[in-house]
C-alpha cells in the first residue's frame, strides 16, 4: 500500500476513533444516569413494569457500550498495524486486503475470503 493510501486510512481510523470516544462518553453518562435513577438519587416509579423497562434499557445501553469498546480496540489495533507497516495485510492468509473492504471496515484484519471463514 502506498503512503497516500496509508495516510487516507490512518485519517479514516482516527476520525472513527474520535467519533467512538464521544459516543462512549455519552453512553456512559446515560448509563450512569439510569443507574442513579434506580439507586434512589432520583424519584422513580416503583411500578414493576417501569423498573423492568428501565432494566432492559440499561442492558441494551451496556450492550451498545460493549460493542463500541470492542470496535475502539479494533481501531487502535489497526492504527498500530499502520505504524508497524503491516496494515492492509490479511492476518490469516498474508494476502493484501481489498481496498473496497478497507473502505467499509478500515479496522478489518482479514481479506474477504478469510473474513467469511473467521466471521470477521
Amino acid at each position: 500500500m502506498d503512503p497516500a493510501e496509508l495516510e487516507h486510512f490512518r485519517r479514516l481510523l482516527q476520525e472513527e476513533r474520535e467519533r467512538l470516544l464521544k459516543a462512549i462518553s455519552a453512553h456512559t453518562e446515560e448509563l450512569k444516569k439510569m443507574t442513579a435513577d434506580v439507586t434512589g438519587d432520583k424519584v422513580y416509579s416503583d411500578h414493576m413494569a417501569d423498573m423492568a423497562l428501565l432494566s432492559r434499557m440499561k442492558e441494551r445501553k451496556a450492550g451498545v457500550l460493549q460493542k463500541e469498546w470492542r470496535e475502539l480496540k479494533e481501531i487502535e489495533d489497526a492504527l498500530t498495524r499502520i505504524k508497524q507497516g503491516i496494515y492492509g495485510i490479511c492476518q490469516r492468509c498474508g494476502k493484501p486486503i481489498e481496498r473496497e473492504r478497507l473502505e467499509i471496515i478500515p479496522y478489518t484484519r482479514f481479506c474477504s475470503a478469510c473474513g467469511r471463514i473467521t466471521g470477521g
